[in-house]
């Protein structure tokens, strides 16, 4: 069984919208020293959700393993390349443009100060309880929600106030 398919999916629903998505994809929930890292999306009425927090991700290119894809997406977005492991999710994005996403989690000792932006008006670190208080785009909501980051992330006390 590829690791792929043993990732479990995010809810029962995921499972069943599986099955009519389209195209393939990654995102990742990243964690720093201070907190869980966000980018607020790009103002423009082109891409879904703008003008949302929300995760770091994208899709996949021809034949890319999701592990890649995330991989390379930090990259491209942040220029950070941090050791990914296995993934540990599964979520369609049924608000945005209907792809399969595999859920990564991801562990960083770079600060957002230090990350170098290439997608998106900003980036920052947000405590798991600021983090649900933003506007968030409608997926990085139910990923974040689902994920039971509270107690832990939560204690971080270097992390930003949403306010």
């Amino acid at each position: 069984m590829a690791e792929r398919d043993r990732a479990p999916f995010l809810s029962e629903r995921d499972a069943e919208d599986a099955a009519s998505s389209v195209g393939t994809g990654a995102i990742a929930i990243i964690r720093c020293p201070a907190g869980l890292v966000l980018h607020l999306r790009d103002d423009d009425p082109r891409i879904s959700n703008p003008g949302t927090w929300s995760l770091f991700g994208g899709a996949s290119d021809s034949g890319e393993s999701p592990r890649q894809t995330i991989a390379r997406e930090l990259e491209e977005e942040l220029g950070i390349t941090p050791e990914v492991g296995p993934a540990i999710g599964r979520v369609v994005d049924r608000e945005g443009d209907r792809r399969l996403l595999w859920l990564f989690e991801v562990e960083t000792t770079v600060f957002p100060e230090q990350m170098t932006l290439l997608e998106g008006q900003a980036v920052d670190a947000f405590d798991i309880e600021s983090a649900l208080g933003l506007d968030l785009a409608p997926l990085a909501r139910r990923v974040l929600g689902a994920s039971g980051l509270g107690a832990e992330t939560a204690k971080n006390s270097g992390a930003h106030d949403a306010a």
